[in-house]
């Protein structure tokens, strides 16, 4: 606000200085004029030389051109002068502007970054805990398998038909274990990360029969 009102003045300025100039100019004109008619009063009254009073007019005349190309000169150098000055007004402020610009998309790219950043350590760590959970699934269903291995160790001395049935129940088993990994990592995705107890994983017919089987198994007057 304060470089227009600076440019406004400048203008106005300049242009009272060229109401002075005309103003000059048309005193100079009017001097003109009037030794003209000076100049025929003089002529009529007395008898000058013509040779005499062309030379007066004459040097008069470059006397005036003259004075009036300085003063041309000296308008062109104000109005140069002016130009400049407002033309470098304009790239000063065009150059803030940039810098301004500048700075704010540094802020903005800034903080897009910082949540990218965010988003991506979030990524890596839910990763992280997706690779410790499935590790740890595998260890439960090893444990398990373990486990059953035992199981029909121990029916080995005894009936011969308990250590099939087991081992038919197997596959199933082995399946619900496996569907369960799926269920675990969707689950965890919501909550904190947590272990399902080995036996909640399990239909309840299958633990109540798995621990009958062992039960049974170590009577040795039970029949199949």
């Amino acid at each position: 606000m304060s470089e227009e009102c600076e440019v406004l003045a400048q203008e106005h300025s300049l242009r009272e200085t060229e109401q002075r100039l005309l103003s000059l100019f048309n005193r100079k004109d009017e001097e003109i004029a009037s030794l003209q008619q000076l100049n025929r009063r003089l002529q009529q009254s007395h008898s000058f030389p013509l040779e005499e009073v062309e030379l007066a007019v004459k040097q008069a005349m470059a006397t005036r051109e003259e004075e009036l190309q300085v003063l041309v000169i000296k308008r062109e150098d104000e109005v140069a002068t002016a130009i400049a000055k407002r033309e470098q007004e304009i790239m000063e402020a065009v150059c803030a502007k940039k810098a301004e610009f500048d700075a704010s998309c540094a802020r903005k790219k800034k903080i897009v970054e910082q949540k990218l950043d965010a988003q991506l350590q979030w990524v890596l760590s839910r990763e992280n805990e997706l690779r410790l959970l499935d590790m740890r699934l595998k260890v439960e269903i090893a444990a398990h398998m373990k486990e059953m291995e035992m199981d029909l160790t121990l029916f080995k001395g005894g009936n011969a038909k308990a250590p099939l049935g087991e081992v038919k129940n197997l596959p199933e088993l082995l399946q619900q274990a496996t569907q369960a990994i799926p269920e675990q990592r969707q689950r965890s995705q919501h909550s904190a990360l947590t272990i399902i107890p080995p036996r909640h994983r399990y239909p309840t017919r299958l633990l109540r029969r798995r621990h009958t089987v062992r039960d049974e198994g170590r009577h040795p007057n039970f029949h199949w």
